[in-house]
């Protein structure tokens, strides 16, 4: 293992721990009726890795990128494909492997990480047209990822991936990974139904997440072309990365102030809700007004609003500044302390 700087404050948790999960996990974990479809990785006739999504293989990944999930330091033709170059042996250590993880956190300085997928990303952004199937992704990763923090004292924590195609079958998972031992959940910031995560129909989910009291995540992703809202310069798509990762973030924006649109938080006024990345507390800023002026946002709606973000920039926003694909974000201190989870 390549020394890491420490991070210089005790009790810092990594608050986007991306893993990369093992090629079988889908295989393993998801249900039987559904294993023909799991995704697997697999090999094109010039020995490069292609994942497979839905019974054939994706298509945003190209062949070899997967061995760039575990790039974070590396350049040039280190990052070119290659048969030699796949997903496992180019992963870090601490990576895929939860006692490895444990001891790249001892030496880092991190006393927890909370535990966000990689290529559990990568099926939302196929837009897989069976929503049964998306649920059954979910399902995979939930219970994988819940075995894999389950020897780590509490270190590793697992939220659980929720897919928002059937809003009962949501509200079903949620509680079901939070029985299992999930510490709450996250979405992508799209819907398969092209509404918002806060529109009526997902009640259902809300009220369960309430109920059980955990938070619910807006994380990032990858987003199918007909739901991108950053990539409308169509020279820049193929080679303009940095672009589109600053840009990235207008997503989980996007669906985190549609809750406010929808008046989320009067419908369920003690639910939690963290976008993973994104200056939140910039956008409170600039929000303020627009909530208090909205026409067609109720007083009260706006109330809660002014309310959550006078929160959020008064009580300490977690900033991170991610590393790498597999996200070994960086907690900045806070203006307090992190809570103890």
């Amino acid at each position: 293992m390549t020394k890491q700087e420490r991070f210089p404050y005790s009790g810092a948790i990594d608050a986007d721990g991306h893993i990369l999960e093992p090629p079988d996990t889908w295989e393993k974990y998801i249900d039987p009726q559904y294993r023909d479809r799991a995704i697997r990785i697999t090999k094109d006739r010039d020995g490069l890795e292609i994942l497979e999504i839905g019974g054939g293989p994706s298509k945003y990944r190209r062949p070899g990128q997967l061995a760039q999930s575990g790039a974070m330091g590396k350049k040039g033709d280190e990052l070119k494909p290659h048969p030699d170059r796949t997903y496992v042996n180019q992963a870090p250590f601490g990576a895929m492997d939860s006692k490895e993880r444990l001891a790249r956190m001892d030496q880092e300085g991190l006393e927890k990480a909370i535990i966000y997928p990689t290529l559990g990303l990568a099926w939302e952004t196929e837009d897989v047209d069976d929503l049964e199937l998306q649920a059954a992704y979910a399902r995979a990763y939930n219970r994988w990822v819940v075995d894999f923090c389950a020897d780590s004292a509490g270190r590793l924590i697992p939220i659980a991936h929720i897919s928002f195609g059937d809003p009962q079958e949501a509200a079903r998972e949620l509680e079901r990974a939070v029985n299992s031992g999930c510490k709450g959940a996250f979405f992508v910031p799209f819907t398969p139904t092209y509404k918002s995560h806060a529109h009526p129909d997902y009640d259902p989910f809300w009220a369960k997440a309430q109920e059980l009291n955990v938070p619910v995540g807006i994380h990032p992703s990858g987003e199918p072309p007909a739901k991108r809202v950053h990539q409308r310069f169509r020279d820049m798509q193929k080679w303009a990365l940095w672009h589109h990762n600053v840009h990235g973030a207008q997503g989980p924006l996007q669906a985190f102030t549609a809750l406010f649109q929808y008046g989320l938080f009067d419908r369920f006024p003690t639910i939690k809700v963290v976008t993973s990345i994104g200056s939140v507390g910039s956008q409170a800023t600039r929000t303020k007004k627009p909530l208090a002026t909205l026409s067609t946002l109720s007083a009260r709606t706006s109330s809660s609003g002014r309310r959550i973000f006078r929160t959020l920039t008064t009580r300490g926003i977690i900033w991170m500044s991610c590393a790498s694909w597999w996200s070994r974000c960086r907690p900045r201190p806070a203006r307090r302390s992190l809570e103890r989870m």
